[in-house]
């Protein structure tokens, strides 16, 4: 009948090389003692597999220390590859994972996206349990349609509802985008200005040194916002990028792609059908607001080498 050795969290103190003998005998090997060193003369702590008692003599064993940990490297080691590794089929990741460290690169072509990728076995595929070769992002959705019907935790209603209730208690709305602070912040991350001033454009920089020379008042990006509704009923902020407050006059700068062959006002970011109806409400809402758009050709006309 096989041994059962003691452990406990706390650390013995060693009275004796008796004591020392038994505590051995009884106990793991990663069982923390304190003991007096007969060589170094002073008390130390380490675990009973360093420590040894040999003629008479009771110390700690720096060299089998080393030893230890060299037969741990040995018995763990696996192989690495420079170059990633083409993964065939399902039988050979599980052939690959079990054989290479995790730091081998294995490259995958994900049967779900169809794309070739690169990624590490640790985190992607140290425990990869699933029936066809998926990518982290492939999985990740996967996981999410099968533990909640989506393919994002955003898209969860209990996550948007938390979402929304943390943001109207803590900042008054319901979209971080809607916060005048944070907006401004989003916006102040596009270009930088020789005046070391952040803004959505080069062309935004290059008007506010016109009004500067030519001691128009104004305000970049003002408190005043305007509020519209896209086709599925939700609800954005927008903010004029200049507000003239002497006549007090809404100006904004969007550059010549915003706008198709016809002129008309478009996002060039999201050409779908969706896409082009959301510009056309964004663009009313502007209309309606009495904000003037100006493009390349009024810049010019102005004088503003663009």
């Amino acid at each position: 009948m096989k041994k059962i050795l003691l452990y406990t969290s706390d650390i013995i103190e060693i009275k004796s090389h008796e004591h020392f003998i038994e505590i051995e005998n009884n106990y793991k090997r990663d069982q923390k003692i304190s003991f007096f060193n007969d060589i170094t003369g002073k008390y130390e702590i380490s675990v009973i597999r360093h420590v040894e008692l040999n003629n008479n003599k009771l110390y700690f064993n720096y060299k089998k220390k080393i030893w230890h940990r060299k037969l741990k490297d040995k018995c763990v080691k696996k192989l690495r590859s420079d170059i990633p590794i083409e993964i065939k089929n399902l039988e050979h990741l599980k052939d690959v994972v079990k054989n290479y460290d995790r730091y081998t690169s294995l490259k995958i072509n994900c049967e779900k996206c169809g794309k070739t990728n690169i990624w590490k076995i640790r985190p992607c595929y140290s425990n990869y349990d699933y029936n066809i070769l998926m990518c982290p992002y492939c999985k990740e959705k996967y996981n999410n349609l099968q533990k909640y019907g989506v393919e994002f935790a955003m898209q969860r209603s209990e996550v948007k509802e938390k979402a929304k209730n943390t943001l109207l208690q803590n900042y008054g709305v319901e979209n971080p985008s809607q916060h005048s602070e944070i907006h401004k912040k989003q916006l102040y991350n596009k270009f930088k200005g020789p005046n070391n001033n952040w803004y959505d454009s080069r062309w935004e920089y290059l008007f506010e040194q016109y009004l500067i020379e030519n001691n128009i008042p104004y305000i970049y990006q003002s408190n005043i916002t305007f509020r519209w509704l896209d086709i599925d009923g939700k609800e954005h902020v927008y903010i004029p990028d200049f507000l003239l407050t002497e006549n007090k006059e809404f100006i904004e700068i969007k550059g010549d792609h915003f706008f198709d062959k016809d002129n008309n006002f478009i996002n060039p970011y999201d050409k779908s059908e969706k896409g082009y109806a959301n510009a056309k409400l964004k663009y009313d809402c502007m209309v309606n607001a009495g904000v003037k758009i100006y493009t390349s050709k009024e810049l010019i006309n102005l004088g503003i080498n663009i």
